[in-house]
């Protein structure tokens, strides 16, 4: 069982979509969450001039999520990552980004050693989570750490994990975090299968608390109807198959009828088209779960 956290939230503008500071308790460190629009209103924020690791987030030009990951140290100007970010803020090679992401801690006690880990870890697990496509052109070096290091540094990135998750990028969490029991469990996952222009299609599901999961092994359709939004059949035409058409990585979309459309091609009632293990529709599964709650 995991523990709970005490988390603290503090809005800067008064806003949720202005700058935002976030702490946990018995954690030494501090993250905080700028948007681009907002770098010369935070010249006044003290934990802007300490050496931090940062996160740039926005879309490329097929409107996928991205970031790059980057460090920065303390200057002989006394400046630190706020500087840095109004770099990238005039440079056209980064223009993607909207938002950035800070992390320091209270004592400002990064140094090179630590900045150089934690960069190359944070850049690591985000390439291996695969939800972002990572804009950094090459690996970060990792320098010289010894063991008592990496231990406290790798504490650092499992608290600052809550955080970074608190204040919308889902960065380090694997899609298949949330349905870790869905292979042995099979009472929760729904099935679809349907022949359309003559091609059989199938597909298996799992509803989890970020969205409609359908699996690694789903079959999806050649072709996608013209009524289709664009950024759906781009999904599509993107998303890692085999020879047979059958996905090669879990996708997480945002409704069971979206994951039915992307799965078919076609506009069609989630609802219906999902079905258990008993042939019961999601939607008959979901009225009687309220008439459950009525008695």
């Amino acid at each position: 069982m995991k523990k709970s956290k005490n988390v603290s939230l503090f809005l800067l503008d008064g806003e949720v979509t202005g700058r935002t500071k976030c702490t946990l308790a018995n954690w030494t460190g501090v993250v905080y969450k700028i948007p681009r629009a907002l770098l010369n209103e935070s010249k006044d924020i003290l934990a802007l001039k300490h050496s931090s690791i940062y996160m740039l987030f926005g879309t490329n030009d097929n409107d996928e999520p991205m970031v790059y990951i980057g460090q920065a140290g303390l200057r002989k100007n006394d400046k630190g990552v706020l500087l840095r970010l109004m770099e990238h803020d005039a440079d056209e090679k980064k223009d993607f980004w909207t938002e950035a992401i800070i992390l320091t801690t209270l004592n400002d006690s990064f140094g090179p050693t630590e900045l150089n880990y934690l960069e190359n870890r944070y850049y690591n697990l985000a390439k291996d989570t695969g939800r972002y496509k990572v804009d950094n052109g090459i690996e970060p070096t990792i320098g010289n750490v010894n063991e008592e290091k990496i231990s406290e540094l790798n504490e650092y990135i499992e608290f600052s994990m809550i955080p970074i998750g608190l204040l919308g990028k889902k960065l380090f969490t694997p899609v298949n975090h949330v349905t870790s029991d869905i292979s042995t469990n099979s009472d929760n996952l729904l099935y679809l299968r349907q022949c359309v222009n003559n091609e059989d299609v199938w597909g298996t599901a799992k509803e989890t608390n970020e969205g409609f999961l359908l699996l690694k092994g789903s079959k999806v359709s050649q072709k996608s109807a013209s009524h289709l939004s664009e950024s759906l059949r781009n999904r599509r035409d993107r998303a890692p198959k085999d020879q047979n058409n059958c996905l090669l990585e879990d996708v997480l979309l945002n409704s069971p009828s979206t994951a039915a459309n992307f799965l078919i091609g076609q506009q069609t009632n989630g609802l219906i088209a999902w079905k258990n293990e008993s042939g019961e529709t999601l939607k008959s599964i979901r009225e009687q779960q309220i008439k459950n709650e009525k008695v």
